[in-house]
């Protein structure tokens, strides 16, 4: 049954968020990092890893064959720094979270 204060585009909306933290043991380090990881390169710290959220509708047709649907995503964290969109944002955040 369809509600009548949403516009019926939008019933089919979906949002999602996923947290992830962790902290990578190194009793052996004396400069804090581990050596030749990406994502797990601090040692003996608590990370924020990432917090990703997403938010997307399913193609709906609009008529005349075509249809309209999108997928949007965000990322916030350390691993932010090493899956990065080519072009957008490079080189704006230099911290350990982007």
């Amino acid at each position: 049954m369809s509600n009548p204060a949403i516009p019926p585009y939008w019933e089919g909306l979906e949002g999602h968020v996923s947290i992830e933290a962790g902290i990578s043991g190194n009793p052996w380090t004396r400069s804090g990092r581990n050596f030749a990881q990406y994502y797990s390169d601090r040692a003996n710290t608590v990370t924020l890893n990432q917090i990703i959220g997403s938010l997307s509708h399913p193609v709906t047709s609009v008529g005349s064959g075509y249809g309209i649907g999108f997928v949007l995503e965000a990322m916030y964290g350390s691993d932010a720094r090493f899956d990065p969109t080519i072009g957008m944002g490079s080189g704006s955040l230099h911290g350990l979270y982007q």
